[in-house]
């Protein structure tokens, strides 16, 4: 926008590995179980997505060193084959930092 407001766009997706979620019976079960075989277990994944609008303010310019601090709207979703559910929610987060 001009040297000290800036608006930017957040996108994050994430597929955790099938390894890290084993259940059994609906349980969860740790990813590496003492007493089974690993055949024996159902393997579950999971999906997570974020995507947001931001607006940062800067102290001094944006190329130079400065404190800033900023806020982020955006909407997340979770996708999980555990039992089929998906979740979404709306997220609201301020920041603060300094740029070197």
């Amino acid at each position: 926008m001009n040297p000290k407001h800036s608006l930017g766009l957040l996108i994050r997706t994430k597929e955790l590995d099938w390894e890290h979620y084993i259940y059994e019976n609906s349980n969860l079960l740790s990813a590496s179980p003492n007493d089974k075989s690993l055949s024996e277990f159902k393997y579950k994944g999971r999906y997570e997505s974020y995507i947001a609008g931001s607006y940062t303010y800067f102290f001094n310019r944006f190329d130079e060193a400065s404190l800033l601090g900023g806020i982020s709207l955006g909407k997340s979703y979770l996708k999980t084959n555990k039992d089929g559910s998906f979740r979404d929610g709306t997220e609201l987060k301020l920041h603060f930092g300094y740029q070197f």
